[in-house]
């Protein structure tokens, strides 16, 4: 068993084994807010690329701008979250596998 499932079961029987499972609650709670955090920044490190490679004009100026404010990049932010938001909608299934029998055969 593999994924979330299998971990949350291979610390269910750690606790059980252990004779604290009330300690699950918490953990599975902490392992939640792991993969928000984790996911958070990666949004957050991959807006900064654009804003770089804006700066070397790369890409166009506009993606080197900071927000008076925030001084967040706020142009390279919205447009890579909007590309995101986009990708699950924009990916192909991938090819069949090809067999190495048939590639290798005579």
């Amino acid at each position: 068993m593999g994924g979330p499932d299998g971990f949350v079961n291979g610390i269910r029987q750690l606790t059980a084994h252990l004779g604290v499972p009330w300690l699950l609650v918490p953990i599975a709670l902490l392992v939640g807010l792991n993969s928000i955090g984790g996911a958070a920044a990666n949004f957050t490190s991959n807006s900064r690329l654009p804003f770089v490679v804006g700066i070397h004009r790369y890409l166009p100026a506009a993606f080197g701008t900071i927000h008076a404010r925030y001084r967040t990049p706020w142009v390279s932010i919205v447009v890579l979250e909007f590309w995101e938001s986009q990708s699950p909608f924009s990916a192909r299934p991938a090819p069949p596998s090809v067999e190495l029998t048939t590639c290798w055969s005579a």
